[in-house]
């Protein structure tokens, strides 16, 4: 990662005891779906992101200030910025080509909320095995019932047997495929996306923050979560 000194918390920030969106950076639109993407991750990248670190698609390093203290060193790769000059990365790099990165070189790979982006999928899997270690980890994440974020450069949505599929084509063993949010939380963040305004935006974030302490709220969500899954998180180990 270049110019680390010049690293500052950004997407996600440390509120003294847990880790939330920081309203200043995130869409107010996405706050409730970024509340739930952080909850879910955090657990995964401090279980399973170590040694040498391949962050792709890294943007502004937002998951930086969580493994930090755990990896011995990082590579930031992502696309060309088209808004000026991404001081962190190592290689700007397209990610349906090869990446100029030498074969069993990381101990883990970290790709957030990017894989639906990748016009060519498979091409970037079969470069994580390529790349990883044996025994390394890949920690992938990546949303379902979603808007259309990023157009025209969004391509797909992936099932939890999508995801298995990519890995089993691509000598990675499954650790961990689980998805995040449920039904109900495909309905508040649709909510969300409507309150962007200072005052609705406040009046939601109260409201639904009042709600998901409702024991109703997280049986709902547990409930609907393999059939109306807001994203996945898939966690794959290179065989030996």
């Amino acid at each position: 990662m270049k110019n680390i000194d010049q690293w500052k918390p950004n997407r996600i920030e440390w509120n003294g005891s847990r880790f939330i969106p920081s309203m200043r950076v995130v869409y107010p639109g996405s706050l409730h779906i970024a509340d739930l993407q952080i909850r879910a991750y955090e657990p995964l990248i401090r279980k399973f992101i170590q040694g040498d670190l391949l962050d792709c698609g890294c943007g502004s390093v937002p998951y930086y200030a969580i493994y930090k203290d755990q990896i011995t060193s990082s590579t930031c790769i992502d696309w060309e910025e088209t808004h000026g000059s991404n001081p962190f990365l190592d290689h700007v790099v397209d990610l349906n080509e090869p990446l100029p990165l030498a074969e069993d070189s990381f101990d883990s790979i970290l790709i957030t909320d990017v894989f639906a982006h990748v016009a060519e999928p498979h091409q970037l899997m079969k470069e994580f095995s390529r790349v990883l270690r044996p025994g390394g980890r890949l920690v992938l994440t990546s949303p379902f019932f979603y808007w259309i974020s990023e157009p025209p450069h969004e391509y797909f949505r992936y099932t939890q047997f999508a995801l298995q599929r990519f890995c089993d084509q691509n000598n990675l063993e499954v650790c961990e495929l689980s998805a995040y949010g449920g039904r109900i939380d495909v309905f508040l963040d649709l909510i969300n996306k409507k309150m962007t305004g200072k005052i609705s935006n406040r009046i939601f974030l109260r409201l639904s923050k009042w709600y998901k302490q409702t024991g109703w709220y997280r049986k709902a969500s547990e409930r609907t979560r393999d059939k109306f899954p807001i994203g996945h998180c898939l966690v794959a180990k290179k065989k030996l």
